[in-house]
Parts: C-alpha cells; structure tokens; sequence
C-alpha cells in the first residue's frame, strides 16, 4: 500500500525538525520513502512524502500516531490514495478536526 503523509517541521516553542530526521524516523518505523518534497502549508513547512508498506491500515495509523509522538507534532495527515481514506494521527488530532482530503498536501 501507498500512503502519503504531511509531517509539519514547526514544534512550539522549538526549533523545527530537520528534514533527515524526519525521514529517517519514517524509515524506521517500517515504511518505505518512495518520493517526498518539502511544501509551505498554510502555517509552517511541511514533508509531503509517499512511503510504501506493507502493514494493515490499522497498524500504518499506530504507527504514524507514534512518528507524531516522536517527532513532537499534534498530528500527522495520512492519506491511503487508493481507497481514498485517510486520518489524522497523533495526540492532540481532535483538536484539528476531522481528516479532510482537501487540506492534505500532494
């Protein structure tokens, strides 16, 4: 399966996370990065990245739950292109409202 994620480089009140980081971290945690690129969202810059796994859609949201948690971000968007579903995953998700395909940056 082919999912792409937004991963926001901002942290409050620290410095932002350096790209490598953030593909190494995705890395190992059991995807493949097929292709990424660094955009500007509407709030901070951010990794637009497709990995390739092999993981359940259960298990890929547990995982991107945990990259949030490492790497410091309220959520992180994962979008499964495909089916056409996605979610927001992380801590502090809720407060961002419900996953909306519009809002994710390809």
């Amino acid at each position: 399966m082919d999912v792409i994620v937004n991963i926001g480089l901002a942290r409050q009140g620290k410095s932002n996370i350096a790209i490598g980081t953030v593909l190494r971290e995705v890395a190992s945690h059991g995807f493949e990065v097929v292709e990424h690129i660094t955009l500007e969202s509407d709030t901070e810059p951010t990794v637009v990245a497709r990995l390739r796994t092999v993981q359940s859609w259960a298990t890929v949201q547990r995982r991107v739950h945990y990259l949030s948690l490492l790497l410091d971000q309220d959520c992180i968007a994962v979008y499964e292109l495909s089916l056409g579903k996605g979610a927001l995953c992380g801590p502090r998700a809720s407060e961002w409202g419900t996953f909306n395909p519009d809002f994710v940056l390809l």
